[in-house]
């Protein structure tokens, strides 16, 4: 029994020399003024996880935004983001912008807490846009598409960005109202990116039918002579915001009334040039009675309400975005 005891009291002799010599944790020592010590434990820091995002496939001209906010840090320290462009950095979580080059191109982002950092990658295929235009439309949109048929502007692309809101003043036929809503009808199934509705009030586009003799009255810069007019302002974006149109309600038939509204408000979008290009097309420079869209006039303004076209784009920035340049 007592041989038994002694073997016990040497292993838990042992033991206790064993837990005394085990390492401690790291300590920082501080000395105190006059000469006194202290010891304080760190806590150890964890390296942050960084997250770049899924890989992104995408199209020449479109924004791609990088998203890292699925990057973590075990020890919830607050991070710092370092996006890496072809040796370009960029700071933020999160990161917009546009590649016009078609092309494979790979995206680092690092991560810190300030103490230990993380990185991740993440590719982008970009490819050049296949134009559903033909050769002749898309010439045909350089052509008509940007500046104005009078005054004197830069020849830059302008576009409605918000909705547009048409307001009919004066004295209307019945056919007239008739045209207009199936104007309006056509042009919301050929752009995508804003709509149009008829409205009692609240317009940004107002459409007046009236008399000649109060043309001027209400656009200033109206040209004498002619029976549809329309006048458009646009900030310094290059965004429409307000249209004025005008069209005769004497001394024409009501086909030719029929082709002025399509004409006048389709122009007011932002394809503010004739043409002598095309006579059945709505922005033929003569004097038609043209009612209908052709293929062509269809396609170009689909391609202004593309949403890669940007208000104040020159038509080499339109060209390189639609991969023709």
């Amino acid at each position: 029994m007592k041989r038994i005891s002694s073997i016990l009291f040497t292993l838990i002799l042992l033991l206790f020399l064993i837990v005394s010599c085990a390492p401690k944790a790291p300590a920082k020592t501080i000395e105190k003024p006059g000469g006194n010590e202290t010891s304080i434990e760190e806590t150890p820091n964890y390296s942050p996880l960084a997250d770049a995002g899924e890989d992104i496939k995408s199209n020449t001209g479109n924004e791609i935004t990088l998203d890292g906010s699925n990057s973590s840090d075990p020890d919830g320290d607050k991070l710092s983001f370092l996006w890496d462009i072809d040796g370009e950095k960029y700071s933020g979580e999160t990161f917009t912008f546009i590649i016009n080059e078609p092309g494979t191109y790979y995206i680092s982002l690092t991560v810190s807490d300030g103490k230990a950092s993380d990185s991740d990658m993440v590719q982008i295929i970009v490819e050049a846009i296949t134009l559903t235009g033909s050769e002749p439309e898309i010439e045909y949109f350089f052509e008509i598409a940007f500046g104005t048929e009078y005054g004197a502007s830069q020849s830059l692309l302008h576009k409605w960005t918000n909705n547009i809101r048409i307001k009919v003043n004066g004295t209307p036929t019945s056919a007239d109202l008739d045209t207009l809503n199936q104007v309006v009808t056509e042009l919301n199934s050929l752009v995508d990116s804003i709509s149009l509705q008829i409205v009692g009030q609240d317009p940004n586009i107002d459409i007046h039918f009236t008399t000649m003799d109060q043309f001027a009255s209400i656009i200033p810069s109206y040209v004498d002579g002619n029976m549809g007019y329309f006048s458009v302002w646009w900030n310094e974006a290059g965004a429409i915001y307000y249209a004025n149109i005008l069209i005769a309600s004497e001394g024409l038939s009501q086909q030719e009334r029929s082709h002025l509204i399509r004409e006048e408000l389709t122009q007011s979008l932002g394809i503010m040039k004739d043409s002598n290009r095309y006579e059945d097309s709505i922005f033929f420079q003569g004097w038609t009675n043209t009612i209908n869209y052709t293929p062509g006039d269809r396609a170009i303004i689909s391609l202004l309400y593309d949403s890669r076209l940007k208000p104040n784009m020159t038509q080499d920035q339109v060209k390189i975005v639609l991969g023709i340049l």
